[in-house]
């Protein structure tokens, strides 16, 4: 043999389905494979990075190994572009590493392959397709090879479907643990003579006490105002490792406040992404709850008032009027900033700070009198007072629950669309009727809170709290819920106007003199607080109404 004639080159594919495949060395055999190969075969095996494909815990039988991303997908744009040259050789362990697709999809693809001059080794059935060169029998070969491979994952496929769904079934009528699939907060017990801890199942599950008041925390703290990615961050900074022994993330809190198995139940699926439908009603009892419903559902409202408020971020000391205050000049937010360290923090124009509006900055210490003022003036009791904020917490519950049934009716008429059922249309029909009671509640309750005032100012101003970062995002989340927006401007003579907004009508203007807050109401609930804080006197409730106007954004609002 002349030894200065280059060896041919070599390419290595190599890929696993599933993390298990490779803890077993699947990876070192077929590594192991190509180099024996190669060596026995004077091939020169490619191991730059560049030209290592491998496809972890990809499946070759719905081609996921063939998407944009895929190590194979790349092989073949390599051969395409010519970056690999002509009389190369694929190595594989055996030709269902490339394909495990039926023969239809798979046979062309590897036809491409051989078309573009490139040897493909099978080295299990010692095969080597040539470039080129694929007589009948061969292609009779590598067609029968791939229709096996396809059977045998076509019926793994069936088989493994079959046996999820018989434990979705012994889950629902015997309320038989599933295994490895329970919540994060839930630890199984096994029976102590069970020696063969891979295939052993379950007799039940405890809660995990430590995991389960990480869980209560993270619920609370979306009531108090916190959102996921500030809890994440909270959660990393007392050094709690997640459920799965990394830090926390947004996505990871999001999780755990939308699951219901909190609540102790179970909803089985079938099918993946786009494809995956609900199986049957959801099963109770399978898990133990470890959050009550009116907690749940309350957090469920808040995550729903943030993501339509878009306050998604909250600066450590919480700014009262996040998402609230608007310069009256050009309507954009108003936002907390310092001159420096000593000196006291102000809000400023957003627009002002970039020179394309003459408002001028206003100290935060008087806004937040401004604050305090404007709760006086409409319904927030439930912020001092247990009997309000149980009927707020009422009132956030049936929100949370109507938003939940008005996105499951989304979701089914969505399939009714394709899958026209009676089934169908009476979930759809139920949920109507669920929304519509839930309505009723929800009005019921408003107006027994609205049946409560404040009458005396300096108790409501003791008993509130604008101190805390909690006690702060509550009261901001309860003014947001009310529909609240106010304008702001600084006068020649530095008084500052505030105009009150409630669902755009407005209902009271404060003027700070610097001394003194001066109101003026709109709105005939305003005035009535007036009255009932000794405000103003009876013979001077109708004239202090004055006309009521709405409010016309000129621009979309800033991110504040």
């Amino acid at each position: 043999m002349d030894t200065n004639t280059p060896k041919p080159l070599a390419y290595s594919y190599r890929r696993f389905s599933h993390a298990k495949q490779n803890e077993a060395g699947s990876l070192k055999r077929q590594k192991d494979i190509a180099v024996g190969y190669c060596q026995k075969h004077n091939l020169q095996l490619v191991e730059d990075e560049q030209y290592t494909f491998l496809d972890r815990a990809t499946s070759a039988f719905d081609g996921k190994n063939l998407d944009d991303k895929a190590e194979l997908r790349r092989f073949h744009d390599l051969v395409e572009a010519g970056s690999i040259p002509e009389g190369s050789y694929l190595i594989v362990e055996s030709l269902d590493r490339l394909s495990r697709q039926h023969p239809r999809q798979a046979l062309p693809r590897f036809l491409d392959l051989l078309n573009a001059g490139i040897n493909i080794v099978s080295v299990n059935d010692d095969k080597v397709y040539k470039a080129g060169k694929v007589d009948e029998l061969d292609l009779i070969v590598s067609i029968m090879e791939m229709s096996r491979s396809h059977s045998e994952s076509s019926n793994k496929s069936k088989r493994v479907g079959k046996a999820w769904r018989d434990k979705q079934e012994d889950a629902r009528n015997e309320r038989k643990p599933m295994g490895a699939t329970r919540p994060a907060w839930l630890d199984p017990v096994y029976r102590d003579d069970d020696k063969d801890k891979l295939k052993r199942k379950p007799t039940h599950y405890v809660v995990n006490e430590a995991k389960k008041q990480i869980v209560k925390d993270i619920f609370q703290w979306t009531i108090d105002g916190y959102g996921r990615e500030a809890i994440a961050r909270r959660l990393n900074e007392a050094g709690i490792p997640s459920f799965k022994g990394k830090t926390w993330g947004g996505s990871s809190v999001a999780q755990i406040l939308k699951s219901p198995t909190v609540l102790g139940i179970y909803q089985p699926y079938s099918g993946k992404g786009k494809e995956r439908v609900k199986v049957g009603e959801p099963i109770t009892g399978l898990y133990e709850p470890i959050i009550d419903e009116r907690t749940f559902y309350e957090a469920q409202q808040a995550t729903t008032e943030r993501f339509i408020t878009g306050a998604k971020k909250q600066s450590r000391g919480y700014n009262v009027w996040q998402r609230i205050l608007r310069c009256t000049r050009c309507h954009a937010a108003l936002n907390v900033y310092t001159k420096g360290a000593k000196q006291p923090p102000y809000l400023r124009c957003y627009e002002a700070g970039k020179g394309k509006c003459d408002a001028r900055s206003i100290r935060l210490d008087r806004a937040d009198e401004v604050f305090k003022e404007l709760l006086t003036k409409v319904n927030s009791l439930a912020l001092v007072q247990s009997d309000a904020r149980s009927l707020q917490a009422q009132l956030n519950e049936v929100r949370g629950r109507m938003a939940e049934q008005q996105r499951a009716r989304a979701e089914t008429l969505d399939f009714l669309r394709t899958r026209p059922s009676s089934t169908l249309r009476a979930e759809v029909a139920d949920a109507d009727d669920e929304i519509a009671r839930l309505e009723e509640r929800e009005l019921e309750l408003e107006k027994a809170l609205a049946a409560d005032r404040i009458t005396n100012k300096e108790d409501f101003f003791a008993r509130l709290d604008l101190v805390s970062k909690e006690g702060r995002a509550r009261a901001n989340e309860l003014l947001k819920r009310l529909g609240i927006l106010v304008t702001a401007f600084k006068e020649a003579d530095d008084s500052i106007t505030y105009q009150v907004h409630k669902k755009e009508l407005k209902i009271l203007r404060i003027v700070d003199t610097g001394k003194t807050l001066q109101t003026v109401s709109y709105s005939t609930d305003v005035t009535m607080a007036m009255f009932d804080q000794g405000e103003i006197r009876e013979d001077e409730l109708e004239v202090n109404v004055g006309f009521n106007r709405r409010l016309k954004l000129k621009k979309k609002p800033e991110t504040a």
